[in-house]
């Protein structure tokens, strides 16, 4: 039985070394370059929940200032965070969906102050094209009442 077993000479078993070590180094490589993926992956999920959660954050703080500038935006919340999430603004989405849904009026309009001359009907202003009253020097300024005292534009009646 022992002249059945064949060996091999010292050059083949160093070459079938060689041979299994790079074998085995492929693999440790094929492992590596996996397990980097696969980390490189699960980096990016984290990234992007990390981002999700503080897009959700921002929305969240900004929606309520939206929502008392809006009355009834809170009622489509979820729509509104729909549209932010696709890139709207906040506001702009809030106004998309509230028109969408009909609940949107423009907020009105304030109303300029009437301008009435202080003390009466009649015009108390100065008119003088040349230059406004606050650049005028005080002998301008005369001869501009002056002027208009002259024309009947003012007086002490």
């Amino acid at each position: 039985m022992a002249e059945e077993l064949i060996t091999d000479s010292p050059e083949e078993q160093d070459a079938t070394r060689i041979e299994q070590r790079i074998r085995n180094l492929a693999a440790d490589k094929a492992k590596l370059t996996a397990d980097k993926e696969e980390a490189d992956k699960a980096k990016a999920q984290a990234e992007a929940e990390k981002h999700a959660a503080l897009k959700d954050a921002e929305f969240y703080k900004n929606f309520n200032t939206t929502a008392s500038k809006y009355p009834g935006a809170s009622d489509f919340q979820d729509k509104i965070r729909e549209k932010v999430s696709l890139g709207l603004d906040l506001e702009e989405a809030t106004l998309l969906v509230m028109a969408k849904e009909g609940k949107y009026s423009p907020p009105a309009q304030p109303q300029a102050p009437r301008q009435s001359p202080a003390g009466g009907s009649a015009p108390t202003t100065m008119i003088s094209p040349e230059k406004p009253l606050a650049d005028q020097t005080q002998a301008e300024r005369r001869a501009a009442l002056m002027e208009a005292e002259r024309r009947g534009d003012i007086g002490l009646n």
